[in-house]
C-alpha cells in the first residue's frame, strides 16, 4: 500500500523540457503553450516595432504566466534586444510577478482569472491582426503617394524638357539653336552687303 502511494506522489507529467508534479499545471502549460503557437504563425518579425507593441500589450494583460510563457517572453525579449535601434519607445523588462502562477495548483487558483487570462491572450491575437493591418494600409499609402510623386516629377521634366524656354534641361541645345539664327542672319546680311558693293563698283 504504501508502494503504491509513494509511487502516485512521485507521478510527473512531462512537456518539453519542464516536468509537472501536478497534472493542472501540466494542463494549464499545454493550453498556454498551444496559443503561443497559434500567436507565432501570426507574427510578423520583419516589423520589430509591432512585434514590440504586443510584448508591451503582453506584459500589460499579463497573458502568459506557465514556463512556457516565461521561455516565450524571453526569446522576444531577446529578439527585441537586437532590434533596439528601430524601436520607437523603450524595452520593458520582463515582470517575475506575471509569472507567480508557475507555483499555484487549481486549488489556490482563481478561475475567473484564468477566464480572463483567456480573454486578454484573444484579445491580443485580435489587436495583433489590426495592428498588421494597419501596417499594410501605411505601406500602401506610402506606395501610391511615392508613385504619385514619382509620375509627377517625369511629367515635368517631359514638360521642361519639350518647352521652348531655355530651362536646366534644354538650355545648351537652345543656345546652340540661338548662335545658329544669329550666324545665319549675318550671312545673309554679309551676302546683302557684297552684293551692294557689287552694285556700286560697277556703277
Amino acid at each position: 500500500m504504501k508502494n503504491k502511494e509513494s509511487e502516485k506522489k512521485e507521478e510527473r507529467f512531462e512537456l518539453g523540457a519542464f516536468s509537472y508534479a501536478d497534472k493542472v499545471m501540466a494542463d494549464d502549460a499545454e493550453r498556454e503553450l498551444k496559443r503561443i503557437q497559434k500567436l507565432e504563425q501570426q507574427i510578423d518579425y520583419d516589423k520589430p516595432r509591432v512585434v514590440h507593441l504586443l510584448y508591451d500589450k503582453m506584459i500589460n494583460a499579463s497573458s502568459l504566466r506557465t514556463p512556457e510563457g516565461l521561455i516565450y517572453m524571453s526569446q522576444m525579449y531577446g529578439f527585441l534586444r537586437e532590434h533596439s535601434t528601430e524601436l520607437d519607445h523603450e524595452l520593458k523588462g520582463i515582470p517575475v510577478e506575471m509569472f507567480s502562477g508557475i507555483t499555484r495548483t487549481r486549488e489556490t487558483e482563481n478561475v475567473t482569472d484564468m477566464k480572463l487570462t483567456e480573454e486578454n491572450f484573444n484579445k491580443l491575437r485580435r489587436s495583433l491582426k489590426r495592428e498588421r493591418q494597419e501596417s499594410r494600409n501605411r505601406i500602401l499609402s506610402h506606395r501610391i503617394v511615392i508613385g504619385f510623386l514619382a509620375a509627377a516629377i517625369v511629367v515635368m521634366f517631359l514638360i521642361a524638357f519639350k518647352s521652348d524656354t531655355p530651362n536646366i534641361l534644354n538650355y545648351e541645345t537652345a543656345l546652340q539653336n540661338k548662335y545658329a539664327a544669329w550666324d545665319a542672319e549675318l550671312t545673309e546680311r554679309e551676302a546683302k552687303l557684297r552684293e551692294k558693293s557689287a552694285e556700286i563698283q560697277a556703277q
